[in-house]
């Protein structure tokens, strides 16, 4: 996670999670995880923390969790997710140019896979 890139919008929320890959049905996912170390609900406020707190335990326990992420659940916002959008070059494929297009002025990132 590049804090510097976070979103003043996102990191103001209380809707931060930890993750982790775990295989679920044959298939490699990210799980939610609390700072208690179970996992979290995408439903469950209880679940969910400041960023600063995430952060401040991710960074003690990066072994543990591959990164942090926010739930959109309740926040007033959506999330557009376009796999295998790019390039081996990181350009953006020609189908998926007019959906980046609509949404060039709000908050994109690359996710994990790197496409």
């Amino acid at each position: 996670m590049n804090r510097i890139h976070a979103p003043a919008d996102l990191t103001e929320l209380p809707n931060w999670v930890l993750w982790k890959y775990e295989e679920r049905f044959g298939k490699r996912t990210k799980v939610p995880y609390s700072r208690r170390g179970t996992a979290a609900s995408s439903t469950n406020p209880a679940d969910w923390a400041t960023f600063e707190d995430v952060t401040a335990f991710y960074d003690t326990h990066r072994k543990s969790y591959a990164g942090v992420g926010v739930v959109f659940d309740g926040a007033g916002m959506c999330g557009v997710d376009l796999d295998n959008c790019l390039n081996a070059d990181q350009s953006v494929k020609d189908w998926a140019q007019p959906i980046i297009g609509r949404f060039a002025h709000t908050y994109m990132e690359v996710s994990p896979s790197g496409t």
